[in-house]
């Protein structure tokens, strides 16, 4: 079965099960069908294998998907050379108040734009956007929002949330 499709230009990624209960993440680039990762996929700084993977985006030829491993769960970007831990469950909140907790699972989170990555979680509330190894909050239950939030990159409906991390 094939999910998530998203598509930058001309390489596309998608998630596909296989048998045995395989799950992998999937780029088409340059006329040609690569792996990003699998269950089989040592996950960066954990001591194990994912064993959990969904949620893919590409933008400018970097793939972001969700992944669990035995030691973490989190957001990982795979730049076509190196897979890596964008940020996880080891990854300390902004203001110091705990851990990244990690992201939900729906069609709008998380999403990639260039480098820039953002998500959702539910405990605590708040929408992250990681900027250049830099994690910020984006906007939490504290946060005033004009009308009804939707996570879209591309479409402009986060550049408040931008301009308001940048000011």
């Amino acid at each position: 079965m094939f999910w998530g499709v998203s598509i930058s230009g001309v390489d596309a990624t998608f998630s596909a099960d296989g048998s045995e209960g395989q799950t992998g993440i999937y780029l088409y680039s340059g006329g040609s069908l690569g792996l990003v990762a699998d269950k089989n996929t040592p996950a960066p700084d954990s001591s194990g294998n994912f064993t959990w993977i969904a949620g893919c985006d590409i933008s400018i030829g970097n793939v972001m998907f969700l992944g669990h491993s035995p030691s973490a769960c989190g957001i990982y970007i795979y730049s076509g050379v190196s897979l890596e831990v964008a940020v996880d469950t080891n990854t300390p909140l902004p203001g110091g108040t705990g851990f990244f907790p990690g992201c939900i699972t729906t069609a709008k989170s998380p999403a990639i734009s260039g480098t820039e990555v953002v998500c959702a979680s539910s405990d605590p509330a708040a929408v992250y956007l990681l900027s250049v190894g830099s994690l910020a909050v984006a906007a939490d239950t504290n946060t005033a929002i004009p009308g009804e939030l939707e996570i879209s990159l591309g479409s402009g409906t986060l550049s408040f949330l931008m301009e308001k991390l940048r000011s």
